[in-house]
């Protein structure tokens, strides 16, 4: 293997990484945000089910975009790619985690696991946004 194909699987690897831990980062911090707003109690209390998993998507799936969206505009041809695996990546990680903090039976059942695919989600169709802008 050539030493440019070398970097460029590198390079690859951290967009991934850095893609999916930041989708991941984001989503917490906004939802950490939005719990401490405090003005959606009303909404919980009127629409039980629409109130918490409604903004809970919105939040999820806007993170994935917004970082698809930069991983769109920084690499050109690999983008969608890129953003797939970030996504997997995404799943596997939350996955694991559920797993390791209450069990396979918790994590299958647990509301946790909405958020990966829905951020999954975001990270394409925002790297999808960022090539069309990139090459408009």
């Amino acid at each position: 293997m050539s030493a440019s194909r070398s970097s460029e699987l590198a390079y690859s690897f951290l967009y991934v990484a850095l893609a999916g831990v930041g989708a991941i980062l984001l989503f917490q911090f906004v939802l950490e945000q939005y719990a401490m707003a405090r003005f959606w109690e009303h909404w919980i209390a009127e629409y039980p089910v629409v109130g918490t998993y409604l903004p809970f998507c919105v939040i999820a799936v806007a993170s994935g975009v917004l970082i698809g969206l930069v991983l769109g505009l920084l690499v050109r041809t690999k983008a969608l790619a890129l953003s797939a695996w970030a996504g997997f990546g995404v799943c596997v990680l939350s996955f694991v985690a559920a797993s390791a903090a209450g069990g396979i039976q918790w994590a299958v059942t647990n509301v946790a696991l909405i958020a990966p695919p829905a951020i999954a989600s975001g990270l394409f169709l925002g790297a999808l946004l960022g090539r069309r802008i990139r090459h408009a």
